[in-house]
């Protein structure tokens, strides 16, 4: 029997917690691939990413900006059961991958284009039309904006490929688990499980963005907070991800949406550390770094918009802008969006939390 929510007048939202092999390796891979743009991941995300053989580099970058984009692909790895072999076992999941016919690869390469396409706008202010598979040249033209010059011949062609995208996401996949990811799944492990068995423990009620904040402990980001037709919620943890949240399904997956959040603070050995330090560890990490402290100057009493913020540091724009998200991810930044500019300022409510919970540690005879 279908529960109802009668103050909101819609389903009760559905939380779930899962440990997930096949979610982590994607959620790690992305992470590696993304880690020049970004501040705060765990420091083996950066040591990866600076010892990954350049073709599988190249291979990785294209099959994933493909398959992260493909609401078929992440519909067929999400809506599996918790139990399901896929999220447990490599093997299972490359087993799995393996068994997909040719046909489902085309669908989700065209479900790829479409996810392009959502995020694109024509002159009209409309959603893009995706062109069709067997047009090169258009296919070429509407992904060179999202993608670097070094992946996008690769991505056309596994498009255009179906067996070339099965084979190349397979041979991604095991050669990523085997370089890179085998012992350090087992490492991680525990972490994640030790965080998952704490939160099912838990009673989290509410719409999205008072569970995210339940869970968190962080305000839900701004563009994340349109819950309509959302009826759950699973989340995954990751112990690489730092200070950030991964959001999938929030359009394509509907009525479904997959978070992967930091496991760690949760995850202390012989179960969740106390709240304190629950809560510590975002703002800190936002904190630890000299650049992000000039920027907390520069920023006390006043909001200002990037290039602002650029013009008052000597480094470039994409190094002001990685320790801004790190620093907005962490809860230290507000930022609210005005037209197509960004304003940032101090979130004093943060600091006066973090000021407060440093305070709590006593020191000898304290």
């Amino acid at each position: 029997m279908l529960e109802i929510n009668l103050v909101q007048g819609k389903p009760t939202l559905e939380v779930e917690f899962r440990v997930s092999l096949a979610s982590d390796m994607v959620h790690a891979m992305s992470l590696i691939i993304s880690a020049p743009q970004y501040e705060g991941f765990d420091q083996w995300v950066y040591a990866q990413h600076a010892a990954l053989p350049a073709d599988l580099m190249i291979d990785m970058g294209a099959v994933l900006a493909l398959l992260q984009k493909s609401a078929d692909f992440s519909r067929w790895l999400y809506r599996a059961l918790p139990d399901a072999p896929i999220h447990c076992d490599f093997s299972a999941f490359v087993a799995g991958l393996g068994t997909l016919a040719a046909a489902d690869w085309e669908r989700f390469a065209a479900a790829s284009l479409a996810g392009f396409a959502r995020t694109c706008r024509g002159a009209d202010g409309q959603p893009a039309q995706a062109p069709p598979l067997h047009d090169a040249a258009a296919v070429r033209s509407f992904l060179e904006p999202h993608f670097d010059p070094q992946h996008i011949e690769r991505a056309v062609h596994l498009l255009r490929d179906p067996a070339a995208f099965k084979a190349c996401a397979l041979s991604v996949v095991s050669r990523f688990w085997e370089q890179c990811y085998r012992e350090e799944y087992r490492r991680s492990l525990p972490l994640m499980e030790r965080s998952v068995a704490h939160h099912r423990r838990q009673n989290y009620q509410g719409d999205l963005a008072a569970i995210f904040t339940a869970v968190t402990g962080r305000l839900l980001p701004e563009g994340n907070a349109d819950d309509e037709g959302i009826e759950k919620v699973i989340f995954i943890p990751s112990s690489h991800i730092g200070p950030y949240v991964l959001f999938r399904g929030r359009q394509a997956l509907r009525p479904l949406m997959v978070l992967a959040y930091n496991c760690r603070p949760t995850a202390a050995p012989g179960d969740a550390p106390p709240p304190a330090v629950q809560d510590l560890f975002p703002p800190l990490k936002a904190l630890a770094d000299e650049t992000r402290l000039q920027i907390l100057a520069i920023l006390d009493g006043q909001e200002l918009y990037a290039q602002q913020i650029v013009d008052r540091l000597d480094i470039s724009q994409s190094a002001v802008s990685r320790h801004l998200q790190l620093m907005v991810a962490g809860g230290v930044l507000a930022v609210r969006k005005e037209e197509s500019m960004k304003y940032f300022s101090v979130n004093r409510e943060t600091l006066a939390a973090l000021a407060g919970k440093l305070a709590q540690f006593r020191g000898i005879g304290g």
